[in-house]
């Protein structure tokens, strides 16, 4: 499934195969459970995670596997690398690849260092926690929800701003999101949903972000 190298969608399928397998049977040495862990220590990368891709990516992907870590009290091989992490925040407070970040994405990443204890950084963390809660205040829609992104409607009256805050917040995963909005002509500002066959646009509110 590519676990190993942090393939999008494959986070899920890892904590999940988990899950299923430790509420059938109860036991933390499972078999299949003690293979798990031997597997993602084995091909843990050095910032805490897996794969090569921009951190932004396997903040998202790692979160998961971060998860039965923590279930099962198993400590990583390897720290976390949160200069990384704290260097792809934007101005906003945001860790996506887009303006407005993205609920998965600010999620993921702050229930990974919320509670990471170094001294080195926990100022950092603090403020970086606390920029983002004061922009997700304003961002709350009227009808009480959260979207994906309250920035982002259309391609006419949005691509001035993704533009614009791209250069402002330059890296790889926002300069492709801006390159693949320009060249679909905002095609792409359309949020494919798994459960439904209607899509919603990224200033919708949902109960993803919401919650």
């Amino acid at each position: 499934m590519g676990c190993h190298i942090g393939k999008p969608g494959s986070g899920n399928f890892s904590m999940f195969y988990v899950i299923i397998i430790y509420n059938l049977t109860k036991d933390n040495n499972d078999i299949r459970i003690l293979e798990w862990f031997s597997f993602f220590d084995k091909y843990m990368n050095n910032d805490g995670f897996w794969g090569n891709k921009h951190i932004t990516y396997q903040l998202q992907n790692g979160y998961h596997q971060y998860e039965i870590y923590n279930f099962f009290n198993r400590p990583s091989p390897k720290k976390i690398n949160i200069k990384k992490i704290l260097d792809s925040q934007d101005h906003q407070g945001h860790f996506g690849p887009y303006i407005g970040g993205g609920g998965c994405y600010d999620f993921d990443t702050v229930d990974l260092i919320y509670n990471i204890d170094d001294n080195n950084f926990n100022k950092e963390i603090d403020n970086s926690l606390e920029l983002l809660y004061k922009s997700l205040l304003k961002e709350q829609n009227i009808d009480g929800g959260f979207s994906e992104s309250p920035y982002i409607s259309n391609f006419i009256n949005s691509i001035l701003s993704i533009f614009c805050y791209t250069l402002r917040n330059l890296n790889l995963p926002r300069l492709k999101f801006l390159t693949k909005t320009i060249i679909s002509f905002g095609t792409n500002l359309k949020l494919i949903t798994h459960w439904s066959p209607k899509h919603r646009n990224y200033n919708i509110s949902d109960t993803w972000n919401s919650w």
